[in-house]
């Protein structure tokens, strides 16, 4: 057929988002709030919702309006979940501030002693280099 679009496999894209985010497909699905076993039904389903993907678009951070652009009309935000439920629980937050601290200082650590190594190269001695 000259001008109709294939249509796309919605479960396939959902797969593949889940595959490129940062997340395990076990924590994409608890983030949009299901179980692991119901996102291997989604994931199946060629015609998945837009009200499901749109879930695990906020859970994952994936805006799948890109790939369906017919989404987009679809979509409409709401400023009450603008947080997601991990951003509104103090531990979790805690947590994250704690881990990326201990990554600053970690990273910080190493600068440092690139910096004391180039003085110490600029004046002449020699300072062993990290391993």
């Amino acid at each position: 057929m000259i001008g109709k679009q294939k249509k796309q496999h919605r479960g396939l894209l959902l797969a593949i988002a889940v595959q490129n985010s940062r997340y395990t497909r076990t924590d994409a699905a608890k983030r949009a709030r299901y179980c692991r076993s119901t996102y291997y039904k989604h994931i199946r389903q060629a015609d998945l919702s837009y009200d499901i993907l749109e879930r695990y678009g906020k859970a994952i951070y994936h805006n799948f309006a890109e790939d369906l652009p017919e989404m987009r009309r679809y979509s409409i935000e709401d400023p009450s979940e603008s947080f997601n439920e991990e951003t509104r629980n103090p531990r979790e937050l805690v947590r994250q501030r704690d881990y990326w601290k201990k990554r600053y200082y970690e990273q910080l650590e190493r600068n440092n002693k690139l910096l004391e190594r180039l003085a110490g190269e600029n004046r002449g001695d020699h300072v062993e280099r990290e391993a």
